[in-house]
C-alpha cells in the first residue's frame, strides 16, 4: 500500500469516527429533546442555524470562483473551477442537512413542501438550495464527463464520446450552466440573508445592508476555503497548479475583505447614530460583552492581519503564509456569523417584566427572563464538528476518486 493510500484511508477513517461521533450526539438529542441544547424559548438559533449561514456562504462563494472562470473568461480560474465546484455541492448539501438537527420533530420536513408559504423567505431558500445543488452536480458532471469516459467510468452514464467536438459540446454546456449558477449563487446567498432581514421584530437582522453583508462574506470564505483546499491537495500529492492562480485568488481575496469590513462597519455607524435601545443592545454585547472576542478576532486576526499578509506580493506567494491568511479568513467569517444570529436573541422585543418564559423549570427561581443567554452544549459542538467532518469527506472521496484535475497539472 502506497503512502498515498494510507493517508486517505487514515484521513476518512478520522473523518468517519468524527461523523460518528455526531450522529451519536444527535441520536441523544432526538431522545432528550432539544433540551440537551444550549437554545431555550428566548435564544431559539445557535449553532446549527450559525453553520447554516456559515456553509450557505461558502457554497455560494465556491460556485462564484467557477462560473467567473467561464462567464468572464478568467483563464486563471479555469485550474480551480471542478474543485471550487466540488466544494460548492458539498457545502451546500451539509448546509442543508444542518437545519435538520435544528427541528425538534424532524419528521416533519415533508411538511415544508407539502404546506409551505410560497411568500415566505423559507420556501424561497428551500428552493434556491435545490435548484443549486443540481446545478453544482450537473455542472461538475459535464466538467468531468470526458476524463470519466476516458477512464471507462460507469459514471458517464453512457456518454462515452470523447471526440474532440463532443469535449466542445461539453465546454459549451458548462458555459451556459455557469450562466445560470452564478446568479443563482448570488441569490443564494441573498435570500438567505432574507431569512433574517425580514424579521422585523429583530432589528439587529432588520437592514437592508444584510444581503450586500452576505454577498461580500461568502465571496472572501468561498475564496479562502477554494485556497486552501487547493494549498492542501498540493502539498498531499504531486499536483502542481500555476503560480498565477493562486495568485490572482490571493489578489482578489485582498480586494474583497475591505469592501466586507465597510459594509459591516458602515451598518454599525447607522445603528450607533440612531441611538435606539434596539439598535445599540446588540452592539454593546460584541463591543463590551460576551461576543466582545468574536469581534476581536474577526476584525483584526480574520481581517485586517489576514489582509495585511496578502497586500506584501513577496508574501502571498508563499503557501504557508497563504495558507494561513485564508485560514484566518474563513475562521474571522465563521465569527461574524456566531455574531450575526445569537445576539438577535439575547434582548427579546418583550422589555417588561416578567419577560419571556426560558422554555424550563428551575426549583427556587423564575422561569421568565427578561434576557436569554446561550452557551452551546457538547451535543451541539459534536453535532458541528460532524457537519465539517462531512464537508471534507465528501471532498476527500470526490477528489480521490475522481479526475479532478487535468493532466497538465
Amino acid at each position: 500500500m502506497s503512502r498515498t493510500s494510507r493517508a486517505f484511508i487514515g484521513w476518512s477513517v478520522f473523518l468517519l469516527i468524527l461523523i460518528g461521533a455526531g450522529i451519536y450526539a444527535w441520536a441523544i438529542q432526538l431522545q432528550e429533546g432539544l433540551i440537551v441544547t444550549g437554545m431555550r424559548n428566548i435564544v431559539s438559533w445557535g449553532v446549527y442555524i450559525t453553520l447554516f449561514a456559515f456553509f450557505v456562504g461558502i457554497s455560494a462563494g465556491g460556485l462564484i470562483v467557477s462560473s467567473s472562470a467561464h462567464v468572464f473568461g478568467i483563464e486563471e480560474f479555469k485550474p480551480v473551477a471542478k474543485v471550487a465546484t466540488t466544494l460548492a455541492a458539498a457545502c451546500v448539501a451539509v448546509a442543508a442537512i444542518s437545519i435538520i438537527p435544528d427541528l425538534g420533530r424532524p419528521e416533519r420536513i415533508p411538511y415544508l413542501i407539502l404546506y409551505g408559504n410560497p411568500i415566505s423567505p423559507l420556501i424561497w431558500d428551500f428552493t434556491v438550495i435545490m435548484v443549486y445543488l443540481i446545478l453544482c452536480i450537473v455542472d461538475l458532471w459535464f466538467m468531468l464527463r470526458a476524463d470519466l469516459a476516458r477512464k471507462g467510468s460507469k459514471f458517464t452514464f453512457g456518454f462515452n464520446d470523447t471526440s474532440p467536438q463532443a469535449v466542445a459540446r461539453d465546454g459549451k454546456v458548462v458555459k451556459a450552466i455557469s450562466f445560470i449558477a452564478l446568479p443563482t449563487a448570488i441569490m443564494l446567498h441573498t435570500v438567505t440573508a432574507w431569512i433574517f432581514g425580514t424579521q422585523i421584530a429583530r432589528s439587529w437582522w432588520y437592514t437592508a445592508l444584510i444581503a450586500p453583508i452576505f454577498l461580500a462574506s461568502a465571496m472572501i470564505s468561498g475564496l479562502a476555503l477554494v485556497i486552501l483546499t487547493i494549498l492542501a491537495l498540493q502539498w498531499r500529492s504531486s499536483i502542481k497548479l500555476p503560480d498565477k492562480t493562486l495568485n490572482t485568488l490571493a489578489k482578489l481575496l485582498a480586494v474583497i475583505i475591505p469592501i466586507d469590513l465597510f459594509l459591516i462597519g458602515n451598518d454599525f455607524v447607522i445603528r450607533l447614530w440612531a441611538a435606539a435601545p434596539s439598535e445599540t443592545l446588540p452592539l454593546t454585547l460584541i463591543f463590551e460583552g460576551p461576543f466582545f472576542p468574536f469581534f476581536i478576532y474577526e476584525w483584526i486576526v480574520g481581517a485586517l492581519l489576514p489582509f495585511l499578509l496578502l497586500l506584501h506580493p513577496k508574501l502571498r506567494v508563499k503557501p504557508k503564509v497563504l495558507g494561513l491568511a485564508a485560514l484566518l479568513v474563513l475562521t474571522g467569517v465563521l465569527a461574524y456569523r456566531v455574531e450575526l444570529v445569537v445576539p438577535a436573541y439575547i434582548y427579546p422585543p418583550i422589555v417588561f417584566p416578567p419577560g419571556i418564559s426560558r422554555g424550563e423549570y428551575g426549583a427556587g427561581a423564575s422561569s421568565f427572563n427578561l434576557y436569554g443567554i446561550y452557551y452551546p452544549t457538547w451535543v451541539e459542538l459534536t453535532i458541528g464538528v460532524a457537519l465539517f467532518s462531512i464537508i471534507a469527506f465528501i471532498v476527500t472521496v470526490i477528489v480521490r476518486a475522481f479526475p479532478i484535475w487535468g493532466k497538465e497539472y
